[in-house]
Formats: C-alpha cells, sequence, structure tokens
C-alpha cells in the first residue's frame, strides 16, 4: 500500500468519525425504521451462527489458488497465489458488515439479488441465506469461481447462480430483462467501472431498492465516484458508513439526501 493511500484512507476515516452520527439525527420515518432495524448489532438471526462458522474455517485455511488481478482489486497482494486465510481477511467483507447486507435483504424483503465480485463466495452465502428468491453472482477470476461454487454446494446453498465472467460482458445481458432489489458492488475498484456500474444498474432496480458500494475510502478515485454518486439526480438516499456506501432509492424523494451515520 502507497503513503498516499494509506494517508487517503486514515484523513477519511477521521472525518467519518467527526461527522458520523446516529438514528436521532434522522427524521424520516422509513430511513429511521431502516436504521434501527439494519444497523442494530443486536438484531441477530440463527444463520450468523452456521455462516461465522465458516468464516472462521476460510481465516485459517493453508491451501492457495492462483490469483490475478482483474481491474483495480479492493486490497492489493502482490504474488500469483495466495492463500485462502489471506484472501479471506482481506478480500471479504468483516462479519458485521456482512451481517449488515443480510439484514437490508431481511428488512427489504428483497428477492432478486446481485453481487458483482463473488471472491471465496462468503458474502455470497449471506446474502442467499437472506431471501427466498435468487442470487446472482458474477467472478471473473476462474479459480475464485470454482473455489466459491465448491463452498456453496459444500454447504447446500442452492439459490445460487454464480457466473464466472467480467462484469460488463455479464451485466450486458444480465440487464436486458431483470431488475433487481439489493445489489453489492464489491469488485474493479476504479473510478470509471465504479460509476459504470452504477448507472447501469440503477436503471435496473424497484421502487426502495438498495445498491451497496464497497470500500469507497479505499482510494482517492473510489472516494470520487461515491461524491459523484451522491449528486446524481436520481431519487435516492446515500449513506457513509465509511467501509461502504449504502444507496436507497425512493420515488417519493425530490432531492437526493445524504447521510453519515455511525455503525
Amino acid at each position: 500500500m502507497s503513503t498516499s493511500i494509506a494517508l487517503h484512507r486514515i484523513i477519511h476515516f477521521l472525518k467519518y468519525l467527526i461527522k458520523a452520527k446516529d438514528e436521532h439525527s434522522i427524521h424520516s420515518p422509513f430511513l429511521f425504521d431502516f436504521v434501527t432495524t439494519c444497523f442494530d448489532t443486536k438484531n441477530y438471526f440463527y444463520a450468523f451462527d452456521k455462516l461465522n462458522i465458516i468464516r472462521q474455517e476460510l481465516l485459517k485455511e493453508e491451501n492457495s489458488i492462483e490469483y490475478s488481478h482483474i481491474g483495480s482489486p479492493s486490497y492489493s497482494l502482490k504474488k500469483n497465489t495466495r492463500k485462502i486465510k489471506d484472501i479471506a481477511k482481506v478480500s471479504v467483507s468483516p462479519q458485521k458488515y456482512s451481517e449488515l447486507y443480510f439484514k437490508i435483504i431481511q428488512f427489504l424483503k428483497a428477492k432478486d439479488i446481485l453481487e458483482l465480485g463473488t471472491s471465496l463466495g462468503l458474502n455470497t452465502m449471506y446474502l442467499a441465506k437472506a431471501t427466498t428468491g435468487k442470487v446472482i453472482s458474477i467472478e471473473g477470476q476462474k479459480s475464485l469461481f470454482t473455489y466459491a461454487q465448491n463452498l456453496l454446494n459444500k454447504n447446500k446453498i442452492h439459490n445460487v447462480q454464480l457466473i464466472n465472467a467480467y462484469f460488463d460482458d455479464a451485466l450486458s445481458f444480465l440487464l436486458k430483462e431483470n431488475t433487481y432489489g439489493f445489489v453489492l458492488i464489491d469488485g474493479n475498484h476504479t473510478y470509471d467501472a465504479t460509476l459504470r456500474y452504477f448507472n447501469l444498474i440503477s436503471n435496473h432496480t424497484h421502487p426502495l431498492s438498495v445498491i451497496i458500494i464497497d470500500d469507497i475510502y479505499w482510494s482517492p478515485e473510489m472516494t470520487k465516484a461515491w461524491q459523484v454518486i451522491q449528486k446524481d439526480n436520481k431519487p435516492k438516499i446515500t449513506i457513509d458508513i465509511y467501509r461502504a456506501g449504502i444507496v436507497i432509492f425512493n420515488p417519493n424523494i425530490i432531492h437526493p439526501q445524504h447521510f453519515i451515520l455511525k455503525y
């Protein structure tokens, strides 16, 4: 990690700590309900027990797989092979964020889920356990795709369709006839790609759909992309929780609203 990137993250984290507010700063009944339900870490689900066991197993797994970067990775290790435990540590969402995504899907009762960036498949399992609908997850790296598919099969997760393809190629046909209630964008962390995926997907959402953009302070260009998304004139609420940006579409909103909230 370069010094400039590290400094960028530290500065923005300190700004986040200063600016972040709790749910009592929210006046919208819908958003207050959303935050108090989804952000409550005491709001625990039985599925979390099994998923956390799987997480701990991945964090101890010494086996390695081939790993090559596609686009701009969220975190960088330079070796062509990486241990599973290292990928689980730096490339998979921390537990409380995986659980947050689960709770958002439950709150929305979302049935059509899209994930850009399967990685090992652990986040995918959280998304799948949260819905009775279908999860479509796209992963460009063949080795990760294969590992994730095996992990899903091993744990009898049957409501996931994994696609091994570049995001742009997969989206070109996935967005033709489909709309999505929940989308997690967690891959190809570049300014152009992030805005392109957001703009494409935001035209294929439901009322009250949510798009999560991971690692919004990973680099200056990811932060710039997040700032552009906040200013976009689509009817929406954006929430900054530092690790990720949450976009909630709401046709009842006239002007976009932005919040920085503690999590």
